[in-house]
Order: C-alpha cells, then structure tokens, then sequence
C-alpha cells in the first residue's frame, strides 16, 4: 500500500501499485466496527460494483493476491480503477465554487 486516499461510510481507501505492471489501483479495506447489517451491506456493495460497467462509475478490478492478507474480520477488499483527481466530491466542490466566484462577480453591479 503506498498511501491512504480517504475513508468512506464502510472502509479505509488505499493507493496500491502492482509490482508487475505497475498499475496503481485503489483498494477498499473495511473497517473493524461494522454492525452485522453494515456487513451485508458492505459484501451486497462489492458484489454490485463487480457486476456494474458504465462509463461514468468506476470500475471494479480483481484484488491482487498479495494484499488479500489484510482484510479484517473476514470481510472481502473492494479493488477500483484509481483515479488521480480524487473523488466526485472533489469535483462537485471544485464547480459549485466556481459557480459561487461567477454569480459574486456578476452580482457586484446591482
């Protein structure tokens, strides 16, 4: 693992980079205080990003052997296509100041 990207609602998100191809992809590790029904929600999860292809979602990859190892409490890794500009809150934030910036500086007239 080369460094945390984030946390979401279930688990830690990780950077992994293969030793082979050198590809980087983004590893989902859940965390150790899920409810018996945050477990099922967290495997359902998993099971629908593996069947799930669209354009606009990222995709679902296999998880390399060599870090299967640290998965807790049983639970299955999520592996992800990386994305290096961060995630959609990132962006969202990015274009709803952008939006801010432009109704201030065509709001000053009035």
């Amino acid at each position: 693992m080369k460094e945390r990207l984030g946390i979401g609602g279930f688990a830690h998100v990780y950077l992994f980079q293969q030793c082979e191809t050198n590809e980087k992809i983004a590893v989902k590790n859940c965390r150790l205080e899920l409810t018996p029904r945050n477990k099922d929600r967290w495997c359902r999860e998993i099971l629908i990003m593996k069947k799930l292809h669209h354009n606009n979602v990222v995709t679902a990859k296999e998880v390399p052997e060599e870090i299967k190892v640290i998965a807790l409490n049983d639970l299955p890794l999520l592996a992800m296509e990386y994305c290096s500009k961060g995630d959609l809150r990132n962006v969202r934030l990015t274009f709803l100041l952008c939006e801010f910036n432009h109704m201030f500086v065509f709001n000053q007239g009035n």
